[in-house]
């Protein structure tokens, strides 16, 4: 949050504006982010749950923060060298997960966690991450942004570093979603069907959500099958979702963002016995109905649909976008301190891009009547 609220700073400040006006903004923002952050931790004190604390912080500070900062920023004269430098970043972290996994070793002398973090097949590149599916999806986000690279050249060198980086890693689905989102980059043709025909694109999502919510209705069961870290990991996420539509009936606005009771969402394992879904979340789906229930799915929902439609504005955010809030189906994203900024900060430049716009031209529709209304009324 000190981060953030330090950008957006100086960034308010740095523009071209009356520096009261500058001043007002950020004294507006500064003062929002304490009471907000005050009235959330008197809250958790008072409940004593700490969880409440980190949840409401995440969905009413962290969220409308970098949302709003990384408008200010695609928004700027500097935006692209921002981007720039991000890409640049991505890609010597890329370099250096690909050198983890063919050495063996961690570069950072992350023994521990390296180690830890291995499963069959694979060499897992961790590099200074959190967690390796956690830079196999950072990675993975950072390809579709290639395109705002000028030269051609520099995209497909930029793009096949990051590929490789998230294929380092050994994170499947970040790994075959970048790949694929690499390939439809290489064909302008692709990316012109594509922002074209942009329905499909609805329609394949609202297909998937559909088929998630029958698979968890008719076909999953909370059961882990496998007795390896590979099977364990790949059949992990039919069984959490087997208990959505149960949760949901039993709770439908969630813990309110609340601590989840030990013990009381239950899945059984072949590996490693009886798993606490309310201690080891690994879906944003799900995490986000334990906090609220169907208004943490139709957030999520609405975040999917943001961001397929800010595609058709820029086609790079919009992607980049997508690739991230796609992983929520397989990864906690408000979880993790380093992804939610970057999740947070997509989404911001997708609503503005695609939401903005729309609103913008109602209101200017609707001004004219309600000045014709007024004066009417005045007559």
């Amino acid at each position: 949050m000190a981060i953030g609220f330090t950008a957006m700073a100086v960034e308010v400040f740095l523009m071209q504006l009356p520096l009261r006006w500058r001043i007002t903004c950020i004294v507006l923002v500064g003062g929002y982010l304490a009471v907000a952050v005050g009235a959330i931790e008197l809250v958790a004190r008072q409940i004593d749950d700490r969880l409440f604390a980190v949840n409401g912080e995440h969905l009413l500070v962290m969220l409308p923060l970098f949302a709003l900062l990384a408008w200010v920023l695609y928004r700027s004269e500097q935006g692209r060298l921002y981007l720039v430098v991000l890409l640049g970043v991505a890609t010597l972290v890329s370099v250096l997960a690909i050198s983890e996994s063919l050495l063996g070793q961690s570069l950072f002398g992350r023994e521990y966690e390296f180690a830890t973090s291995q499963r069959e097949g694979l060499t897992r590149a961790l590099v200074g991450s959190e967690n390796v599916l956690v830079l196999g999806a950072i990675l993975a986000t950072m390809v579709p942004l290639a395109l705002k690279l000028r030269q051609l050249r520099i995209q497909l060198i930029v793009s096949a570093i990051l590929v490789a980086g998230v294929w380092a890693t050994g994170s499947r689905a970040p790994a075959l979603i970048c790949t694929a989102i690499a390939a439809v980059q290489l064909f302008p043709v692709m990316r012109a069907l594509l922002q074209r025909f942009l329905w499909v694109v609805h329609a394949l999502a609202a297909a998937a959500i559909a088929s998630l919510a029958y698979l968890s209705v008719f076909v999953w069961v909370p059961f882990i099958a496998g007795a390896t870290g590979l099977e364990y990991s790949s059949n992990y996420r039919g069984a959490i979702y087997s208990l959505v539509p149960q949760f949901l009936a039993d709770r439908p606005l969630g813990y309110l963002l609340q601590t989840a009771p030990a013990g009381r969402w239950l899945v059984d394992s072949e590996l490693h016995g009886g798993v606490d879904i309310a201690r080891s979340v690994d879906s944003e789906i799900v995490y986000a109905i334990f906090g609220l229930g169907w208004i943490g799915l139709a957030l999520f929902v609405t975040a999917v649909f943001v961001s397929i439609a800010a595609i058709k504005y820029d086609m790079a955010i919009g992607l980049s976008a997508l690739t991230l809030t796609s992983l929520g189906f397989i990864l906690a994203l408000h979880g993790w301190d380093a992804m939610s900024p970057l999740w947070y900060s997509l989404l911001g430049v997708c609503a503005g891009v695609a939401v903005l716009p729309p609103v913008r031209r109602l209101v200017r529709r609707k001004r004219p009547l309600i000045l014709n209304f007024s004066q009417m009324q005045t007559s």
